[in-house]
């Protein structure tokens, strides 16, 4: 699905519950990740990324290191999530070349760092929409082709209780 499409859609779900979605891909720079490229001693060249260590991978070639290079961060990114960890924010784009990571992963991460901000497990994510832990697994496993409705009706719902949360602290506060 194109970009635009992307953002469309997700807008009009948005705008069916009620939840003012405001997600422009291409303001979401925080998944596109640096990548350097260094020459090995056997002429290969090594793709490794600054803020993700686990990330590496090689090629013959330049163009095949890159090539290679986002199924590998990809890889090294669902380790994270498969072990709980925050995912690093990318430094600035810096160096040789630039991972930008494909829009359903991108909101797939989006989703996971709003549940590590809330402390919030898979298991909780799924209970919160009568799902299975299975189901919400399938939504946060980066190589797994989730309907991206699902993972944007997620984020709108966690936004969307984040915001309700937000508005009681305020009226308790200020009475």
């Amino acid at each position: 699905m194109a970009g635009n499409e992307f953002v469309r859609r997700v807008r009009v779900l948005g705008r069916s519950r009620g939840v003012p979605v405001n997600l422009d891909m291409r303001r979401m720079p925080r998944f596109a990740f640096p990548i350097k490229l260094e020459v090995q001693r056997n002429g290969w060249i090594l793709a490794s990324f600054p803020d993700v260590p686990e990330a590496l991978t090689e090629g013959e070639t330049e163009r095949e290191a890159l090539d290679e290079a986002q199924d590998c961060l990809i890889g090294a990114l669902g380790g994270y999530i498969a072990n709980g960890w925050p995912i690093p924010a990318p430094s600035a784009i810096e160096g040789d070349a630039v991972a930008e990571l494909p829009e359903g992963v991108t909101l797939k991460l989006a989703l996971y760092d709003q549940m590590i901000e809330r402390n919030m497990s898979p298991a909780l994510l799924a209970k919160r929409f009568g799902k299975t832990e299975d189901w919400a697994g399938q939504l946060l496993d980066l190589d797994e082709s989730t309907p991206l409705g699902q993972v944007a009706d997620a984020i709108a719902t966690l936004r969307e209780e984040a915001g309700a949360r937000s508005d009681a602290e305020v009226r308790r506060a200020f009475g």
